[in-house]
Order: structure tokens, then C-alpha cells, then sequence
């Protein structure tokens, strides 16, 4: 499903429009972009797009936005493979645009999700993977809050190579803390 819109100091979260379907496509096509999210490189076409836009809106187990700056789309946001009987998910970014990147808007587009995960979908727990070596995302999911809790060893193949995978995650409960202590802005 598309998630509602969502504002923060300068990050919107968006459900998608037939617009975005041109970025996706150049985003997905980039190496440096998806080099660390572990896509096969292969070319999507706009219909490719729109048809798998048309299948995330009818997943139940998913929530998708846009990540907008300035009226301008950058990337995506995600919540996916919701088990709503455990109350869990795994969240995911990327940010297409390489002109914002290591300027903070994975963290804010983070804590938004975070929060619409936490107070609206009433989940208990956000799991999140990302290449051992993409300190970026590392970075991006401890200062949200995100604890690593292991490393899987050579699990992603990617660019002729072997990669490790930390995985994080973040419970309910200690997100809630960091909101009352003051050691995050309130989302």
C-alpha cells in the first residue's frame, strides 16, 4: 500500500503519482545508486515501473512513499514484509538523487517512518539490512536508534564480489525512550 503523507523539517513522504515513474527508472539504472542495495543491474522500463508500482499499492504487507525535497522526488521509503500477527517489518531507502546524499535526509525520512510505524501501523519492531561496508546507511540507522544485532557473513554477491550484511534493528519500546529523553527530535 502507499503510505499517507508525511512532513518533517525539510523531507515529505509521499505516496507515489505517475510523475516518479521517469526517476525510478534512471534511479534503478545507475550502478553507484543501487551498487549497495544489491539489484541485479538490469534495466527497468516505465512500464516495468508502473506495473510493480500497481502491485506495492495492493501489498498488504507493505507501505511505500516517495521522499520529496523541495517538491522535487529523491527517493523511496519503505516498510516491508509487515507480519502483522508478530507486529514487525523491515524498513528500507533509497535515495536516487545523488546530489543529497550525506546531507541527512535518510535520517529525517527515517524518522518519519519510524514513527508512522510505531504510532500508526502499532508495530513492535523495524528490522533493517544494509552492506557492512555502506557506512552511510550503518550511520543513518544508529543515529535513528537502530541497535546492530548481528552480521551475516558473505550473504549478498553484488558487483563481482562478496559482501557482509549487518542487520539492525529497533523495538518499540526503545524508540519511545529516545523520544522522552531527548537524545532524538520528537518525529
Amino acid at each position: 500500500m502507499y503510505g499517507p503523507v508525511l512532513r518533517g523539517a525539510r523531507v515529505v513522504l509521499r505516496p507515489p503519482v505517475p510523475d516518479d515513474v521517469p526517476h525510478l527508472v534512471r534511479w534503478l539504472a545507475d550502478f553507484e545508486t543501487t551498487r549497495m542495495l544489491g539489484y541485479l543491474q538490469q534495466a527497468s522500463s516505465e512500464p516495468q515501473e508502473e506495473d510493480w508500482l500497481k502491485k506495492v499499492a495492493a501489498d498488504e504487507r507493505s507501505v511505500f512513499w516517495m521522499i520529496e525535497i523541495d517538491g522535487k522526488p529523491i527517493g523511496t521509503s519503505v516498510i516491508r514484509s509487515i507480519d502483522w500477527k508478530n507486529q514487525h517489518g523491515e524498513s528500507g531507502t533509497l535515495i536516487g538523487e545523488r546530489d543529497y546524499w550525506g546531507k541527512g535526509i535518510g535520517i529525517e525520512q527515517a524518522e518519519l517512518r519510524t514513527a508512522y510505524a510505531f504510532r500508526e501501523l502499532n508495530l513492535q519492531k523495524l528490522k533493517s539490512a544494509a552492506f557492512a561496508d555502506n557506512i552511510a546507511s550503518v550511520r543513518m540507522q544508529r543515529h535513528v536508534g537502530y541497535r546492530e544485532v548481528g552480521i551475516q557473513r558473505r550473504e549478498i554477491f553484488a558487483g563481482g564480489q562478496w559482501h557482509d550484511a549487518a542487520l539492525s534493528e529497533i523495538l518499540r519500546e526503545d524508540w519511545e525512550a529516545r523520544q522522552h529523553d531527548g537524545s532524538q527530535p520528537k518525529a
